[in-house]
């Protein structure tokens, strides 16, 4: 009966074990007001020297806020060993400064351009929101972009879409797992069982 336990043990911790110290996600942004979209990809590294923090690197390509393809930005946040809930400083010279905040689940970012952005002058505020656990299999984030009046479409508190803000999502799944990996964790879990038979 412990040989069976030790099994299922090994199978529900495979998706730890097999991603090591690395986590990548990959999807895709929608800009689902304007019809605009891009690859993005999300990677939490858990190898930063201290438990208690992860590196979480998101990249989104494509034309970005309809100028360009940003660099990636590299967060250090939280593990899941720190209890929620918990309150980042973001400064990025795109998307520019704001807070990530993470509470029972669920992540909040809002980023406000800085000057020095090339968004900035049409750009007042982007807010991403959704639920987020380390180690889910996909991810669904949504998000909103708040236009400043220097945009020529721009409305005057009209608070109409496609006019004063656009709406989008963020999708993310986990890479799958290579074969050769779950064919040498079913070998170690065979020997394990083989072991507690003897």
């Amino acid at each position: 009966m412990s040989s069976i336990k030790l099994i299922f043990v090994v199978l529900l911790s495979f998706p730890i074990i097999s991603q090591g110290t690395v986590v990548q996600y990959i999807g895709s942004w929608n800009n689902t007001t304007f019809g605009s979209t891009g690859p993005a990809s999300l990677t939490i590294d858990t190898n930063t020297g201290d438990p208690l923090i992860w590196s979480y690197q998101a990249d989104l390509d494509g034309l970005v806020f309809g100028f360009m393809d940003p660099p990636p930005i590299t967060i250090l946040g939280p593990s899941p060993l720190v209890p929620p809930p918990v309150n980042i400083p973001i400064s990025d010279p795109f998307f520019g400064v704001g807070s990530l905040d993470y509470s029972a689940g669920l992540l909040a970012l809002e980023m406000t351009p800085l000057p020095g952005s090339p968004a900035a002058p049409f750009i007042q505020t982007s807010i991403l929101t959704g639920p987020f656990v380390p180690g889910d299999t996909s991810y669904l984030f949504d998000y909103i972009i708040w236009f400043t009046g220097a945009n020529p479409v721009a409305g005057v508190d009209n608070q109409i879409e496609g006019v004063d803000y656009a709406l989008g999502n963020i999708e993310l799944t986990i890479v799958p797992v290579p074969g050769g990996v779950l064919l040498m964790l079913t070998a170690i879990s065979f020997l394990f069982v083989r072991k507690n038979l003897i």
